[in-house]
């Protein structure tokens, strides 16, 4: 297994919804992450008809903030001083 998409919070009535992904770090920068949510955007926006998805990237994570970049995502707002890790709290930034 390469890693997982699952998609959640699936709101019909403001067509929005948000998916969480993990690609296992051996499988890593090889294109599965960019193929998946491609995948799952594809058919919530053209099969389903949902209009907007809301996903929150980590700014410590700078691989995945460009590849939410290159996907196309605008950031809309930051969450700060969210999570307590390593002794730290770090900051969430949030893109939809």
């Amino acid at each position: 297994m390469v890693g997982t998409i699952n998609t959640f919070a699936c709101d019909r009535r403001s067509d929005t919804f948000r998916y969480s992904l993990a690609i296992r770090s051996a499988y890593r920068r090889r294109g599965y992450a960019s193929g998946a949510i491609r995948l799952v955007l594809r058919y919530y926006f053209q099969e389903l008809g949902y209009q907007k998805v809301n996903a929150e990237v980590y700014t410590f994570k700078g691989p995945s903030v460009e590849l939410y970049r290159r996907l196309g995502f605008r950031e809309e707002g930051r969450l700060r001083r969210v999570v307590y890790t390593n002794g730290r709290i770090m900051t969430a930034s949030s893109s939809g």
